[in-house]
């Protein structure tokens, strides 16, 4: 059996999307055959005392000690909000290396023993290799007689740094496959000449069993509203969905990720915000008569459970984000879900989504995207 060692992001505790994308990968890899865990990768509180001083003066420890100091400044914006069971969910469905590792230069020195190594999904591709240490998520370490797979990661960019293209390509070619989830991705590996399939997100290649964790939820009618990553200025944007909700007497319930800086995230006016885990947040889901989300897989598990829902892209900073959103729901015809300024909440939830339609052409993209693992690994 052939062991597959996985880096990606799992270290969030509000972040839905992130740890379910991490456990459908592994899960779909054990379902191929193969031996997969995740790379305990990360910056660490040992690790950070243990930095030696010239690193810290290096422009690489700058950068971690900026990093360091900004987390554990999240970490005290989470504090406000109840814990959500993530740390439970990882012990119970996710299976790590035992060993910890805090930077490229510690991969590199002692890599984990596996005949292929992964990188994906997610945004893994979104840190700037300008930056040392996120060349792990470029598997810079390791023999060369491992397999390396880049199996689903974002970019979140229009293009690429073009001083940093010359040093992206030398890194892709060192890939035996690349695949990314979204077009803007295969356009980026395009200009350094690096072939790159289009593949779904992990999330989409399990079955509704594979997600038998789902926990119940209340029966009465209600909108599910998951934002991520939203600012104060976007707070007028989902105005519409209160007035909308007050007028068919649904109630609001709502939660969010990835809480910004001095920023009250519960901005829905009317909305019970709720802290949910990860099974009671797949309940909150599937049982809503529609869902509002800016998020991703917040799109993805509503197709899965075949739940009505509006898709509210984001704006400014965020915005290169969306063409993940835009390219899943473009390739499903899904993508007048999209609300945008001149689109009305009433005319997207009266139409109603051909879900036969759905899962045949969701059949055949998870087909391809399942044959590109089976072919490389």
């Amino acid at each position: 059996m052939k062991k597959v060692a996985v880096i990606t992001f799992f270290q969030s505790q509000d972040n839905y999307g992130q740890l379910l994308q991490c456990f459908a990968l592994q899960k779909t890899l054990q379902k191929l055959g193969t031996s997969p865990c995740v790379i305990r990768y990360g910056f660490h509180r040992p690790y950070f005392l243990w930095l030696q001083w010239r690193i810290l003066f290096s422009k690489t420890g700058f950068y971690l000690l900026r990093k360091k100091i900004k987390s554990i400044y999240h970490e005290s914006i989470r504090a406000k909000y109840p814990n959500r069971g993530f740390y439970r969910f990882k012990h119970n469905y996710i299976k790590f290396t035992r060993r910890c590792y805090n930077s490229l230069e510690d991969l590199q020195r002692n890599p984990p023993k596996a005949d292929i190594y992964i990188t994906g999904s997610d945004q893994v591709w979104a840190q700037l290799i300008s930056s040392y240490n996120n060349r792990s998520f470029f598997l810079d370490f390791g023999k060369n007689s491992v397999k390396r797979i880049a199996y689903a990661p974002s970019f979140a960019l229009e293009k690429y740094p073009i001083e940093l293209q010359d040093e992206l390509r030398l890194l892709l070619n060192h890939f035996d496959a690349v695949s990314v989830r979204e077009n803007t991705g295969v356009s980026i590996c395009q200009e350094v000449g690096i072939h790159a399939q289009l593949v779904l997100d992990p999330t989409l290649l399990l079955t509704l069993d594979d997600y038998n964790f789902v926990s119940a939820t209340t029966n009465n009618k209600y909108c599910f509203a998951y934002h991520v990553n939203i600012t104060t200025s976007e707070e007028l944007r989902w105005a519409f969905v209160s007035k909308y909700n007050e007028r068919h007497d649904i109630r609001t319930y709502a939660t969010f990720a990835n809480p910004q800086d001095n920023i009250d995230m519960e901005i829905l006016m009317g909305a019970e915000y709720i802290y949910p885990t990860i099974p009671q947040w797949l309940g909150w889901i599937k049982n809503a008569d529609y869902v509002l989300t800016s998020s991703f897989h917040g799109i993805v598990f509503s197709i899965l459970f075949h739940v009505p829902f509006v898709a509210c892209l984001r704006k400014e900073s965020m915005l290169a984000g969306n063409d993940r959103i835009t390219t899943l729901l473009t390739s499903l015809y899904l993508d007048y879900r999209i609300i945008s300024s001149d689109t009305d909440i009433e005319y997207i939830l009266s139409r109603e989504i051909d879900w036969y339609e759905v899962e045949k052409k969701l059949s055949e993209l998870r087909r391809d995207s399942l044959a590109f693992l089976i072919r490389n690994i």
